[in-house]
Parts: structure tokens; C-alpha cells; sequence
């Protein structure tokens, strides 16, 4: 889990240098059928993308997390 933190970290760093279309989207894949790990996960990327997310969706049959942000 911590590397996929890592990685949406970076993800998230690069869209913020980059000129950018008006909304961003990250797609992590992301196996998490256990309960737990869906709210553990939701929690640190709440935690981490407080300011900067819009939305995160978890598509768990299809093993995604989708994050989303408006361009600023």
C-alpha cells in the first residue's frame, strides 16, 4: 500500500507542473476487495489529496482507483 501511495503522490506532483486540461484524472490499479483495505486506502489518499482531490471513486470489480481534481 505504501508504494501506491508513493506513486499517486508523484502522479499528483507531475499534473500540478504541467499545463493542464481543466480536469485531471488518476487511474491506480488497485485489487482491494477486503473491507478494510477499501476504507484504509480511502483514508490515506483523503489524508494525502485533501486539497488537491475532487473526487475518488473505487471500482472494485474492475480493481481501480479513480482520482479526479479540477485544474486550478
Amino acid at each position: 500500500m505504501t508504494s501506491l501511495i508513493s506513486w499517486a503522490k508523484k502522479e499528483i506532483a507531475q499534473l500540478k507542473t504541467h499545463k493542464s486540461p481543466k480536469v485531471q484524472e488518476v487511474v491506480i490499479e488497485a485489487d482491494v476487495q477486503c473491507i478494510e483495505c477499501q476504507k484504509r486506502l480511502a483514508d490515506a489518499i483523503s489524508r494525502m489529496l485533501a486539497d488537491t482531490a475532487e473526487s475518488m471513486v473505487v471500482h472494485v470489480s474492475e480493481k481501480k482507483v479513480i482520482l479526479t481534481r479540477k485544474s486550478q
